[in-house]
């Protein structure tokens, strides 16, 4: 059961990339190349925020707010996505998360956003 909890943590595009079968193509278990850059797996975007990622929806929103982060934008994604805009007043840092099915499907510093202001 615990490997079903990492892989979930993971996130789609880290779990699909693990089995072989995800839009990077070129990367599959046990293959000694490098994980593809910027991915759950490459490890250079491990932040509090990238860690969101597999989580319940609800659960990460409370993350975000218990951080200091408040909802300033929201947007459809795809069919069954949503995406939201948060914004720190505290450290000016804006944040985009897609969430897909109930889940965190992506969090990413865009860095701006007209609504991301002071």
């Amino acid at each position: 059961m615990k490997s079903v909890f990492h892989l979930a943590a993971l996130g789609t595009a880290a779990a699909l990339a693990l089995s072989g079968c995800g839009s990077t193509g070129s990367y599959e278990s046990g293959s000694t190349a490098a994980p593809p850059s910027g991915s759950a797996m490459s490890g250079q975007s491990d932040t509090w925020y990238t860690r969101l990622v597999g989580a319940a929806d609800d659960g990460a929103e409370n993350q975000l707010r218990i951080k200091g982060f408040r909802q300033v934008d929201s947007f459809e994604s795809g069919r069954d996505g949503y995406g939201s805009v948060w914004y720190s007043d505290a450290t000016g840092q804006c944040l985009q998360v897609i969430a897909v099915s109930g889940r965190v499907d992506s969090s990413q510093d865009i860095q701006t956003h007209p609504r991301c202001r002071r």
